[in-house]
């Protein structure tokens, strides 16, 4: 199992309805901004909205050719939905001393 660095990101997609109360609601989770934008414009799509550009940016990843931002879209009644990125800092839980 390979080392992971200090700080991952994980990047989810949340969404919010002008139904009833705002709320916002996490619909999924990834490793991967690239992969957080693709199903963020399906939701779209499947949503039907327009969307007057399919990436965010233009510029490629250090690793993939994709988008470096994360991808956001609004509709004219009030419905959003966006991807944010958020760092993971995996802290060590230290053995509890019995005496």
């Amino acid at each position: 199992m390979g080392r992971r660095s200090p700080c991952d990101k994980v990047y989810i997609i949340m969404c919010t309805s002008p139904d009833g109360p705002l709320t916002t609601s996490v619909l999924s989770v990834f490793a991967a901004l690239q992969d957080a934008n693709e199903e963020c414009l399906r939701q779209a799509r499947a949503a039907g909205v327009e969307l007057t550009r399919e990436s965010s940016t233009s510029g490629p990843e250090t690793d993939t050719i994709g988008p470096v931002e994360p991808v956001r879209w609004d509709t004219l009644d009030g419905v959003s939905c966006w991807v944010e990125a958020f760092d993971v800092i995996p802290q060590r839980i230290q053995p509890s001393v019995l005496q």
